[in-house]
Formats: structure tokens, C-alpha cells, sequence
């Protein structure tokens, strides 16, 4: 059974450090509709369950945008967000690190006023330990507008 927190570290033929095992990754997910203000990107709270997290990576409680990480390395990070059915402007996503540096963003234009908008985006992030990576999520509708699903997942792939 791999699910505790407990990590080893294997090394490479050059004392350098290599893969923690098991492999830090997190998954969380919101059900419950969260606002957004018109023209103002927030960070989406991932408050409703953990689909796993091995190594600890989120709290549902703390920080819950937050995915903070325990080693340095490369991390796959994939964002999922379904807004509300509008039929103005258009809705956008993206990966912050650290509240400061935008990675992978993608905006989409909206489907119509009655069919909800996907909007998906994933990069590789590198990481240094304590760093925490975030889902931000912007709307230009004119008023506000709900994010009524969404889910986040952080996952290790190495140094």
C-alpha cells in the first residue's frame, strides 16, 4: 500500500536526488458555486472533496487554491472549470505560481446563453519545495457569473 506520506528518495548513479516515491500528486474538485466578478481574475477554492492526495499536497480547509509542494522538481498541473451559461464575452483559466507568475492561460469564447462553458488548461510547472501553485479564473459577462464545477490536479513527474 502506497498511500501514506511516507517518502524515500532514490538517488541516480550521481548522488544526485531523484525520484520521491511515491510520486507526490493531488487531485480536488469544487461543486458549489463560486462567483466571479466581471473583469477580475480570482483563485478558485478547491473546498469540496480530494479525489487523493498523496504527500499532503492540499488542505480542504487552508488555503484551499492552494497546492504546495514538498520537493523541488517538475510537476504536471491540469485545471478544469465549468462556468455558468451566458451569452457575453468569454471565460478564461490559468496556472499562478506563487501568486505572481502566470504559466499555461487559455481563454475560450462562450457557447451561447443556455449551454455551459468548459474551459480546461494543464502545463509543466517546475517547483521548488514550499512553492504552491494556483487556478485562477477570470469572466467579462458584465456582472457575475458562477463557477459551478472545477477540479485541479498536481501531480510529480521528476526533477
Amino acid at each position: 500500500d502506497f498511500s501514506g506520506t511516507v517518502t524515500t528518495n532514490i538517488s541516480d548513479v550521481d548522488g544526485k536526488l531523484g525520484v520521491h516515491f511515491p510520486p507526490q500528486r493531488a487531485r480536488a474538485t469544487r461543486t458549489t458555486a463560486f462567483t466571479l466578478t466581471t473583469g477580475v481574475f480570482a483563485a478558485i477554492p478547491f473546498s469540496t472533496a480530494e479525489t487523493f492526495d498523496i504527500g499532503g499536497l492540499h488542505d480542504l480547509v487552508t488555503n484551499p487554491s492552494r497546492f504546495t509542494v514538498l520537493f523541488t522538481g517538475k510537476y504536471h498541473v491540469c485545471v478544469m472549470a465549468q462556468f455558468a451559461a451566458h451569452a457575453t464575452a468569454e471565460r478564461s483559466l490559468k496556472i499562478r505560481k506563487n501568486a505572481t507568475t502566470d504559466y499555461a492561460g487559455v481563454t475560450n469564447p462562450v457557447n451561447s446563453g443556455t449551454i455551459v462553458t468548459k474551459v480546461a488548461v494543464c502545463d509543466h510547472v517546475n517547483l521548488a519545495a514550499t512553492d504552491y501553485v494556483e487556478a485562477h479564473a477570470a469572466q467579462a459577462s458584465g456582472g457575475n457569473l458562477d463557477i459551478t464545477d472545477a477540479a485541479m490536479s498536481v501531480s510529480y513527474v521528476g526533477n
